[in-house]
C-alpha cells in the first residue's frame, strides 16, 4: 500500500504541486503588503461632542465657554481603510456627568473610529467653564432707523411683549441689559403690526452673541399707529339772494385753516372743512356781521387748533346803511282816516352807499297795506309797505303808523 502510494504521488507529481501553491501564497502576501502597507493619517477641527448634558441641567447648570471645541487627530491604519476615513468617521465626546459645581474643568475625551488605531490627539484636554442656571427679565426697546415721510406721524408704538425671560448661566446673564429690535420708518405711512427678531446689547450698546440661552418667545410684535397731518381751509356755504351776493360783503372765516391728523385713510380724503352755512341776506337785514360755528371734525380725526369754534365776520364793501325821514306829504290819503302834518317815520335802508347817500324821500314809495281799527278807540294802525324806486336799495324792517278817525280830535302818531 505503502508502495503505491508513493509511486501515485511520483506519477502525479504532487510535491511539486504543493510546493508551487505554497509559493503563490507567499508571493500573494508579499504582493498585498506591498500594494496596501500601513499609512499615518491627520485628522484636524473634528468637533468635540459634550455628552451628558441632562445631568449637568439636573444639577441646575450649564456650560458657559468650551463645549464647542475642535481636535486634531493622527490615526494608523491600511491604506485602504484610512482611504475611507472623513470627518464624520471620528465619534469624538467628553462627559460632564460628574460635574456638580460651578467651576472650571479640564475634560478628557475618548475617540472612536472604525479599522484603525489613534497613535495621537491635540489637545489632549479640553477645558469648560460651568456655570449656575439663572433667569432673568430683560426689556424689550426699539430702535428706529429712517425718517417718517413728511406729512405722517409715528403717534404711538407698542411692543408686545415689553421684555423677555431669559434663562441660562447667571455670568451670561448679568452682561444682558436689553432686547432690542429694529424697525426702518421709512415710507412708513399705514399703521401696522410686524413680528421682528431681537437680538441682546450689554450695558454699552453692544451686541451680545451667546450660545445656551433659552428665552420666552423668539419674536416681538411691533403695533404702530400712525396718523396723517395735513392742513386745511376751513370754508363757509353762502346763500345769496338776489342784490345779497357774495359780491358786496367780505366774508373771513377765522382761523382760515387748521391743522388735522387722524387715520390716513380718512385723513386723504379731506380737503376742505365746512364749518356751516350763512344766509347773507338774513345777517345784513338784521344788521348781523359776524356769527360763530362749532368745527366738527369727522370720526377719527383731531386737531390742536386751541380753540373749538370758527368765527365769520362779513363786512359789506361798497354797500351801506341810511335813514330816509318820510312826512306825511309822502304818505297816501286814507278815506275816513287823516295823518297829523308833523308825523314822520324813519325808515332803514341798505344798498350800494353811492345811493344811499343821495336818497330823497321822494325816492320812496309807500304804499298801505291795512288798517286796523280798535272800535273803543280814535285811532287806527296802519301797516305800511314802503319800498325804493331804485333796484338795488333794500327797506329794512317793518312800518306801522298809527292813524287819527276822521270824525276824533286826537293827532296821528307815527311809529
Amino acid at each position: 500500500m505503502e508502495k503505491e502510494m508513493k509511486a501515485w504521488l511520483k506519477k502525479y507529481n504532487i510535491f511539486t504541486w504543493l510546493i508551487s501553491v505554497l509559493i503563490s501564497v507567499l508571493i500573494w502576501f508579499f504582493v498585498v503588503s506591498q500594494l496596501n502597507p500601513d499609512m499615518d493619517a491627520r485628522f484636524k477641527n473634528i468637533d468635540i461632542q459634550i455628552t451628558d448634558i441632562e445631568q449637568l441641567t439636573a444639577n441646575g447648570l450649564a456650560i458657559v465657554s468650551g463645549g464647542n471645541e475642535t481636535a486634531d487627530v493622527k490615526v494608523r491604519g491600511k491604506r485602504d481603510k484610512v482611504a475611507l476615513l472623513e470627518a464624520d468617521s471620528f465619534k469624538i465626546t467628553a462627559s460632564v456627568a460628574s460635574i456638580t459645581v460651578p467651576g472650571t474643568y479640564n475634560l478628557s475625551y475618548n475617540i472612536d473610529v472604525p479599522d484603525v488605531s489613534v497613535v495621537a490627539k491635540t489637545p489632549s484636554q479640553i477645558s469648560v467653564v460651568i456655570d449656575h442656571i439663572s433667569s432673568k427679565t430683560v426689556p424689550a426697546e426699539i430702535k428706529f432707523t429712517g425718517k417718517m415721510p413728511e406729512g405722517y406721524i409715528l403717534q404711538d408704538y407698542d411692543l408686545s411683549p415689553d421684555a423677555i425671560i431669559v434663562k441660562g448661566p447667571e455670568s451670561q446673564l448679568d452682561m444682558i441689559k436689553q432686547a432690542v429690535v429694529n424697525f426702518d420708518l421709512t415710507n412708513n405711512k399705514k399703521s401696522q403690526q410686524t413680528t421682528l427678531s431681537y437680538t441682546f446689547y450689554d450695558g454699552k450698546g453692544n451686541v451680545l452673541d451667546i450660545d445656551g440661552l433659552t428665552v420666552d418667545t423668539p419674536a416681538i410684535v411691533f403695533s404702530s399707529y400712525v396718523v396723517q397731518v395735513k392742513t386745511v381751509p376751513l370754508v363757509l356755504d353762502v346763500i345769496s339772494e338776489g342784490m345779497y351776493a357774495e359780491n358786496i360783503a367780505t366774508i373771513t372765516v377765522g382761523p382760515k385753516e387748521i391743522e388735522i391728523m387722524g387715520d390716513p385713510s380718512v385723513v386723504a380724503a379731506i380737503n376742505r372743512l365746512s364749518v356751516g352755512t350763512v344766509n347773507l341776506k338774513t345777517m345784513l337785514k338784521s344788521h348781523q356781521t359776524s356769527v360763530q360755528f362749532d368745527i366738527d371734525l369727522p370720526d377719527g380725526v383731531t386737531t390742536e387748533y386751541d380753540g373749538d369754534t370758527a368765527q365769520i365776520k362779513v363786512e359789506p364793501q361798497g354797500y351801506g346803511y341810511g335813514l330816509v325821514v318820510l312826512t306825511a306829504d309822502n304818505f297816501e290819503p286814507i278815506e275816513g282816516y287823516s295823518y297829523l302834518k308833523g308825523a314822520t317815520i324813519a325808515v332803514e335802508v341798505f344798498g350800494q352807499t353811492n345811493v344811499v347817500n343821495r336818497l330823497l324821500d321822494t325816492d320812496m314809495i309807500v304804499k298801505v297795506m291795512s288798517i286796523s281799527k280798535d272800535e273803543s278807540s280814535v285811532t287806527a294802525t296802519v301797516s305800511l309797505d314802503i319800498s325804493c324806486k331804485y333796484e338795488d336799495i333794500d327797506v329794512l324792517g317793518a312800518h306801522t303808523l298809527h292813524v287819527l278817525i276822521s270824525d276824533s280830535s286826537n293827532e296821528a302818531v307815527a311809529q
